[in-house]
C-alpha cells in the first residue's frame, strides 16, 4: 500500500473509538500507531511485501448484498473496509462485538487483526511466528507478552524476559537475578560497555577472579569503595592518585612510597609528616650524609651562644591531650629561625642536637681548661708551701708551722669548691 508524501496513516483499522494505523513515512520505517495502550501478538510475526492500486479518477466499491464492503477512494485512494469514507489509506471498521477486524489467509494459515478492548490492538495468526523484513519500531517503546518474552536470532533465544519476576537473561533462558548475563568459558567478557571507541569489559576469568578492563586512563567512581574483604591486590605495582599524580606508591616487593614512585626502604617518605601522639622506635636514624648538603661550614660558639639566648625552655599541656599530661618543650613561634620550621609551627630537632652538641663540646673545652689552670695552680701552690714551711721551720716552733698549714689549707678550700660547682 503506498500513500502520498506527507500522509499520516497508510492503514486504519478501528473498532468503535479504537483504532491501528499502520503507514510509512518519510523516515523509510513501517508505522503501528494505535490510541489502544498496546499491540498483542500470539505469535512470532511474519510479514511479506505487496501492493494494492486504485481506479483513477472514480471510487470503487465492493458489496455484498448492497451493502458496500469495501470502498477506494477516487481523490484520496483510501481504501475502506465496513466504511464508506475511509480516514486512511485503508480504514477496516467492524461492529464491537467482532473479535477479529481483518484476516489474512495462504491456505490454512492466516494473520487476524483486531481492536477487541481499548487496551490493546490484536494480531492473531496459526503460523509458528511473525516476520519482519525490516526494523520495527514501537513508538511507545513497549512489547508486552502475557508469557515469557524471548528474543531470538537464527532461533535460538538470546534474550528473555521472565514474565513472573521480570527477570531479563541474555545467554540463559531462565535468569536468577534482575540481570543476568551467561557466556560461555572461551569468551573473554560477558559484557562491555561502550562510548564512542572507549570501552569497558567486564568478565568472569578461569583464575576464579572477576576482571575489569578498559582502554581508557582509568576508572572514576563518584562515590566511596567498600571492599568486603579489605584486600586490593595488584600482579605488580599498586599505586593511589589524587588529582592523576601518585600519591602513596606500593612496590611488588612491599616497598611503600609516600611523595615518591621509587620507594627504596619499607617506609619512604618524601616530604613532611605530622604525629599527634607517640613514635616508639627501636632504632632512630636521620639522613644527615653530606652527599645530600653544601656549603658546611662550622657552628661557632658565638652562634651557639646567640642561639641558646633565643631558646627559652616552657612547660606545658597538649589541648588535645586527653590525659592533659604536663610537658617540656619551646614554642615554635618564639625560637630563632634557625631552628623553627618554615611555617613556623615545629621545630627542628636535628638542629637543635647541634646546638647544645657545640654547648656541650664548648663547656667541656673550658672545663679542661680550667682544670690544667687548676692543676698548674696546685702544683704551684704545693711547691710555695714547701717552701713556705721550710722556711718557717727555720724560724717558728712546730705549733706556729701547724697553725699556719691550717690557715693555708682553708685558703685553698673556696677554690675547690668552686671547681667542682663548675664542672
Amino acid at each position: 500500500m503506498a500513500a502520498p508524501e506527507g500522509t499520516s496513516p497508510t492503514l486504519r483499522l478501528s473498532a468503535g473509538d479504537r483504532y491501528l494505523d499502520i503507514g510509512t513515512q518519510t523516515d523509510n520505517l513501517t508505522h503501528f500507531i494505535t490510541n489502544t495502550k498496546g499491540y498483542q501478538f500470539d505469535e512470532d510475526i511474519r510479514l511479506s511485501t505487496g501492493s494494492i492500486s486504485s481506479i483513477p479518477a472514480q471510487n470503487l466499491f465492493l458489496r455484498t448484498a448492497q451493502t458496500n464492503r469495501i470502498t477506494i477512494l477516487s481523490d484520496t485512494g483510501n481504501v475502506g473496509v465496513g466504511i464508506d469514507q475511509p480516514l486512511a489509506k485503508l480504514q477496516v471498521a467492524a461492529s464491537a462485538d467482532q473479535p477479529q477486524t481483518l484476516r489474512l489467509s495462504n491456505g490454512d494459515r492466516y494473520l487476524a487483526f483486531g481492536s477487541q478492548t481499548l487496551d490493546r490492538a490484536t494480531f492473531e495468526t496459526n503460523c509458528q511466528q511473525y516476520y519482519f523484513d525490516r526494523a520495527l519500531t514501537v513508538a511507545p517503546g513497549m512489547i508486552n507478552s502475557p508469557n515469557d518474552l524471548h528474543l531470538q536470532t537464527a532461533g535460538n533465544s538470546q534474550l528473555t524476559v521472565v514474565q513472573s519476576s521480570g527477570h531479563i537473561g541474555i545467554g540463559t533462558d531462565a535468569p536468577t537475578a534482575k540481570f543476568h548475563i551467561a557466556t560461555p568459558e572461551s569468551d573473554t567478557a560477558a559484557m562491555r560497555l561502550g562510548v564512542g571507541d572507549r570501552h569497558l569489559d567486564i568478565a568472569l576469568q578461569s583464575d576464579e577472579q572477576t576482571h575489569f578492563q578498559t582502554n581508557g586512563k582509568g576508572y572514576h567512581f563518584d562515590q566511596s569503595i567498600t571492599i568486603a574483604s579489605g584486600v586490593i591486590n595488584s600482579p605488580v605495582g599498586l599505586s593511589f592518585q589524587t588529582a592523576n599524580t601518585e600519591q602513596i606508591t606500593i612496590l611488588q616487593a612491599g616497598n611503600i612510597g609516600i611523595g615518591t614512585n621509587t620507594p627504596e626502604a619499607k617506609l619512604h617518605i618524601v616530604g613532611d609528616i605530622r604525629v599527634n601522639g607517640k613514635v616508639v622506635n627501636s632504632d632512630s636514624q636521620i639522613t644527615s650524609s653530606k652527599v645530600h648538603k653544601e656549603n658546611i661550614v662550622d657552628l661557632t660558639s658565638q652562634e651557639v651562644a646567640t642561639l641558646l639566648q633565643g631558646l627559652n625552655p616552657v612547660k606545658f599541656i597538649h589541648k588535645v591531650d586527653p590525659e592533659q599530661q604536663p610537658r617540656a618543650g619551646f614554642i615554635a613561634e618564639e625560637v630563632p629561625d634557625l631552628v623553627a620550621s618554615s611555617d613556623r609551627q615545629a621545630v627542628r630537632l636535628m638542629e637543635l642536637i647541634a646546638i647544645l652538641t657545640k654547648s656541650v663540646k664548648d663547656h667541656e673545652q673550658t672545663i679542661a681548661t680550667l682544670t690544667e689552670e687548676l692543676a698548674d695552680r696546685q702544683s704551684q701552690t704545693t711547691l710555695l708551701s714547701d717552701r713556705i714551711f721550710a722556711l718557717e721551720n727555720q724560724r717558728r716552733p712546730p705549733k706556729t708551722q701547724r697553725a699556719l698549714l691550717r690557715n693555708f689549707t682553708s685558703f685553698l678550700s673556696p677554690l675547690r669548691n668552686a671547681f667542682r660547682q663548675r664542672r
